[in-house]
């Protein structure tokens, strides 16, 4: 899509980045101290390494998304009290920090900035089952699989929030009602979790007036249903309601996948 595809939305996209790593310098500078942290300071870390995370995924930079999240795994624990903060801790947040910026120094080159140590040592500190995969399908070609059982999905589950499946067209959605992918993201963050996101890159380039790529969205909120559309500023037919409490075939009936094509819903006037 051109609007992605646009080389000027990048240096914005890096340079928010780059301030959500700025920004929580400090709050690194706390945590390597020792000592009794505050939740707030664990909460401003965890969520800006979630924002860069979900803003990789819809520009499909998937290198830095994969690491981004990750970095981000540890984190959860870290927050939800599962991992104390110890030194050998810190240096894995710090090498996974660094290498963060080295991915934004070079995005082009991100699947070449080696991490095989960065993500072995993160990886230690996870503890993480082979999980449920739920499949999105889009333009009968292109599948993604969101894993329901990640610590991610049973985080949110565990502070009462509501699981979601959400679409939101490109043109349509982002476009029309949010000027550019990062203010949607901003939205987004702004009322929930964005737990896992992906874009169709096989639809850039190649649209024509009937069709749209689109975002698919694994997210949580403290929102009800009835609520969440008018936040998102989304049609309720393309946000769909994830039941985990029912048997596991039943997901079929909750996550219908997205049209084989990307034509839109038809808009209410």
């Amino acid at each position: 899509m051109a609007m992605l595809a646009d080389g000027n939305l990048i240096p914005g996209f890096v340079a928010a980045c780059r301030v959500h790593l700025d920004a929580i310098e400090p709050d690194l500078r706390v945590l390597e101290a020792g000592g009794a942290a505050g939740a707030e300071v664990i909460n401003r870390v965890f969520r800006a390494v979630h924002s860069i995370k979900g803003s990789a995924g819809f520009f499909a930079f998937e290198a830095l998304r994969r690491f981004s999240r990750q970095l981000e795994g540890v984190l959860m624990r870290v927050r939800d009290g599962a991992l104390a903060v110890t030194s050998p801790l810190m240096d894995a947040i710090r090498a996974g920090v660094g290498h963060l910026r080295a991915m934004l120094d070079d995005l082009e080159a991100g699947d070449r900035v080696h991490a095989d140590a960065e993500l072995a040592i993160l990886r230690a500190f996870q503890d993480e089952g082979p999980g449920a995969p739920v499949v999105a399908r889009v333009g009968g070609s292109r599948a993604r699989r969101f894993n329901l059982a990640s610590d991610a999905v049973r985080s949110a589950l565990r502070r009462g929030l509501h699981l979601y499946h959400a679409r939101a067209y490109l043109h349509a959605d982002v476009d029309a009602r949010w000027q550019s992918p990062l203010a949607f993201l901003a939205g987004v963050l702004a009322v929930g979790e964005c737990l896992d996101a992906f874009i169709d890159t096989s639809a850039i380039g190649d649209l024509t007036s009937d069709g749209d790529a689109c975002i698919i969205m694994l997210f949580a909120s403290v929102l009800e249903p009835e609520l969440l559309p008018g936040a998102l500023k989304l049609p309720m037919a393309q946000i769909e309601v994830l039941n985990l409490e029912g048997p596991r075939g039943a997901l079929r009936d909750v996550i219908p996948p997205p049209p084989d094509t990307f034509a839109r819903e038809p808009r209410q006037p």
